[in-house]
């Protein structure tokens, strides 16, 4: 599809479908970048060039959203910004929330699709790859929730999310009587996603309204961010939708309404964060997502009035780097299990505890779990200066009476240098300097293995989890 009325952006794109995701993809990408607080905190920072980088793809990325670019250009946009979000990622890893670690994925496939096509017309092999990587997620997201924990009303996920939303809006108290439902109903939508990869063709469409629904229902919590989250699902949802048959391309206005919303988000960001610029940066955000929601919605609903009753087949041929991008997918929701991960391993807000050879999952028990690091725990007594090493180690993990996986406690103390920790383990109460004293062998994880490998912080006053990311 052509974005923009031009011979040039015709000959670039002459898939509809392509120009559609390619546009809202890139919207998708720029909320990643001026949404999350660690990001900016890592643009102050500086780490990785993230400033120079995340400029730079931030205006190639608007000159693909409003102008008409060349091939060359429109593709050096999109690899720029692929690569930047890329870079943000690893910059923020192991505490990277789960969402942009689907878009890390999502862009991998991006850019080997660039890699092997020379033009911007989305082949088989990534819009089979992005639909799998869809299912996946959505399939381990609804897994993890099968565990006592969530399924209690009393300490549901679901539940909580509803209390702070009306306790931020008080419009949806009227939820509040079917809390007892909510961690059912939510499975239940969660799992006819999870299954939308496999369902016949009259049903697609279905599960995609569902998915739209029920994301712009996640989205309306703000200030938690979910519209970055619901931003990227809903983009993905558009490839389930056949396409043949050609829709309108995108109004300038809303091009350009969305553009200078980026751009004036991200320039706010670079002041210090006053609670006037707090409030100004969030007021934006909604009203980006806002129009986001509608232009993504009424292009959802063209492409389906338009191709009623056509089939999308199925293509098997995703490419050998395509299929190590989808197992890495695979293993990256099988870690908790494997006690290797339990942080960004697409369990958010799952209410999932296998940590300490215990487990609350209906399904794994803990005789059927690896435990590999999960198993072993300490106690943290006392932090000194622990706010000093922001934004490197996140206030609630190293806090008093939280319980840590010994490797987390490892990593923290590799990554902040200085830090003090009085910790109680199977040898008692000790302070622990350096990263070295946290194992009793000396054992310091290698770089790639601390960026890798991420946990939770647990309660350890209470055999409850607190619903994490």
């Amino acid at each position: 599809m052509e974005l923009l009325k031009s011979p040039r952006r015709n000959q670039l794109i002459k898939d509809e479908k392509s120009g559609i995701f390619l546009f809202f993809w890139v919207c998708v990408n720029l909320f990643d970048l001026i949404s999350c607080a660690e990001t900016q905190a890592h643009i102050n920072l500086g780490e990785y060039y993230l400033p120079t980088l995340v400029f730079i793809s931030l205006l190639a990325s608007l000159n693909y959203l409003v102008f008409d670019l060349s091939p060359g250009l429109a593709r050096l946009a999109i690899i720029l910004l692929c690569s930047t979000q890329l870079l943000s990622v690893l910059a923020l890893a192991p505490d990277t929330p789960n969402h942009r670690l689907l878009a890390a994925l999502v862009n991998l496939s991006l850019l080997v699709e660039i890699y092997k096509n020379s033009s911007l017309v989305l082949t088989s092999r990534f819009v089979e790859t992005a639909k799998i990587l869809t299912s996946i997620v959505y399939g381990f997201t609804f897994f993890h929730k099968l565990n006592s924990d969530y399924l209690n009303p009393a300490t549901s996920c679901s539940t909580k999310f509803v209390d702070d939303l009306a306790q931020y809006y008080p419009t949806f108290v009227f939820l509040k009587p079917i809390n007892d439902y909510l961690p059912i109903l939510s499975l239940a939508l969660e799992g006819i996603l999870a299954t939308i990869y496999f369902l016949p063709n009259q049903l697609v469409l279905l599960a995609v309204a569902i998915g739209f629904i029920f994301h712009s229902f996640l989205a309306i919590h703000i200030e938690r961010h979910f519209f970055d989250f619901s931003s990227l699902m809903m983009t993905l949802l558009l490839l389930f939708i056949p396409s043949v048959k050609k829709v309108p391309v995108a109004p300038k206005l809303i091009r350009w309404f969305l553009a200078l919303g980026f751009l004036g988000a991200y320039l706010l960001l670079l002041n210090p964060l006053s609670s006037l610029v707090s409030i100004a940066i969030i007021q934006i955000r909604t009203r980006l997502w806002i129009v986001f929601s509608i232009a993504i919605t009424f292009y959802a609903c063209k492409l389906a009035i338009n191709n009623r009753g056509q089939a999308q087949p199925k293509s098997s041929n995703i490419g050998k780097l395509n299929l190590v991008i989808l197992l890495l997918a695979l293993l990256n929701g099988l870690t908790p299990y494997l006690g290797l991960k339990t942080r960004s391993a697409f369990d958010m807000y799952s209410n999932l505890r296998v940590e300490g050879s215990a487990s609350n999952h209906l399904l794994v028990p803990a005789s059927a779990q690896l435990g590999l690091l999960t198993n072993d725990l300490v106690d943290i007594v006392e932090v000194e200066n622990g706010n000093s090493f922001l934004p490197w180690i996140r206030p609630e993990v190293l806090q008093a009476d939280k319980r840590l996986v010994r490797f987390a406690l490892m990593a923290s103390m590799a990554r902040a240098p200085g830090l003090v920790v009085k910790i109680r383990d199977e040898r008692g109460e000790r302070i622990i300097q350096h990263p070295e004293d946290v194992y009793l062998d000396g054992w310091v994880a290698p770089w790639i293995m601390r960026k890798l490998i991420g946990f939770r912080p647990i309660n350890a006053s209470s055999s409850k989890e607190f619903c994490q990311w």
